[in-house]
């Protein structure tokens, strides 16, 4: 599965696997890049090609919440692969 390119403007939050602390950046900010240094405990954090497929994956429902705004109010049950 590619990175999509509907959550490109989408604000993601990354969690630092060392402290858990979230950063908020767009899509397009995590496609291009690898490493950042956490805010929280000052590590620096690679994000590998599969961690940013997790991320997008996570926050596939925001690319269809903006696509069609009523899917919001459906229930996460109903899941489209």
């Amino acid at each position: 599965m590619p990175l999509t390119q509907r959550l490109t403007s989408v604000s993601l939050t990354f969690e630092c696997p060392q402290c858990k602390f979230g950063l908020v950046k767009t899509g397009s900010w995590f496609q291009v890049i690898s490493k950042y240094q956490c805010e929280g405990c000052r590590r620096e954090i690679r994000i590998t090609y599969p961690a940013k497929l997790a991320l997008f994956e996570k926050h596939v429902h925001l690319a269809r919440a903006e696509a069609d705004p009523s899917v919001i109010s459906r229930p996460s049950s109903q899941h489209a692969i």
